[in-house]
């Protein structure tokens, strides 16, 4: 079993944040508010029911909340389960180790922007190692660039999977009406990539060097606003994507423009991944690259640039 005390960083529960595991009804309730507040529905419920959460705690799966000067201010849910496709395990074999299945990590918004959700993650990672879990799961909207540069560069997690409409359709503020295409992020808790995320120091591409290199930029912006793309042939390893800043910006011009980037980026990412290549990168100025990669070689190269 990995020694957490070695491998997690000391922020986990750094500042005036606590973070512990819940149980009680009161705790959980709070946690179900604090939900719906984050993914506002039309009637107010929040996206579970507590009697869930209340089983779910009882049977040894995850549940956290952050604590801030007493109240309850963001928190996670996860599954454990057995590993899935992505980990290249044969189902129903017991020796294969178990993992966890982040289901949902949130914060309120007047506490957002400091720090909370990536707090969880550590957190997530240190209740999985003291139990000899090594790889968490979860998904997440490529079109939520501040995600996807939290999931690949803080995190040191890796994108496995692709799926269309993973949910179905949902009936929140920031999911109506759109088709919820997720990516999967694998995070393998005790990788030297991980390990080296642990650290804050991070080395991403530029996108400079990627251009120099011969990436090739495949969807952008126009002028207006709308995704251009650009049909790469499958010998076009290095191509380089950019989707809108604000995804709150972007859905307020309208739901045709935001569908227009869904499928946009559906089509880019579809290809690259038969193709045969990953999410592999994300630079500080907000380019996905998509590129051939080896994990264990990038990952122990380590970093040489200290993360802001």
């Amino acid at each position: 079993m990995p020694d957490p005390e070695a491998s997690v960083p000391d922020r986990v529960d750094g500042g005036d944040l606590i973070i512990r595991d819940l149980s009680e009804h009161a705790d959980l309730q709070a946690l179900l508010d604090v939900l719906a507040l984050v993914w506002p529905r039309p009637d107010g419920s929040a996206p579970m029911g507590v009697e869930v959460l209340r089983a779910l705690a009882h049977a040894g799966g995850m549940v956290l909340g952050g604590f801030h000067a007493g109240e309850l201010v963001g928190g996670a849910i996860g599954f454990v389960g057995a590993p899935g496709p992505s980990s290249g395990a044969e189902t129903g074999r017991r020796s294969e180790p178990m993992r966890v299945h982040s289901h949902i990590v949130g914060v309120l918004p007047r506490a957002q922007g400091r720090s909370v959700g990536t707090r969880l993650k550590w957190h997530q990672r240190e209740w999985c190692l003291v139990r000899g879990i090594t790889e968490m799961t979860w998904t997440f909207d490529p079109l939520v660039r501040r995600n996807t540069w939290l999931n690949l560069t803080r995190l040191g997690a890796e994108v496995t999977e692709y799926h269309e409409d993973f949910y179905g359709p949902m009936i929140d503020d920031l999911n109506a009406g759109l088709p919820t295409d997720r990516c999967v992020a694998t995070w393998r808790l005790d990788s030297p990539r991980v390990r080296a995320a642990a650290t804050g120091r991070v080395h991403p591409p530029t996108f400079a060097d990627l251009r120099a290199g011969g990436g090739l930029v495949v969807l952008e912006p126009d002028p207006d606003g709308h995704p251009h793309a650009t049909r790469p042939g499958p010998d076009a390893r290095c191509r380089l994507v950019r989707v809108p800043a604000d995804l709150t910006e972007l859905r307020g011009q309208g739901p045709d423009l935001l569908l227009r980037w869904r499928l946009a980026l559906r089509d880019v990412l579809g290809s690259a991944l038969a193709d045969g290549l990953r999410l592999a990168a994300v630079t500080r100025d907000g380019w996905y690259v998509l590129a051939d990669r080896e994990p264990d070689r990038e990952a122990d190269r380590g970093c040489v640039e200290e993360a802001r």
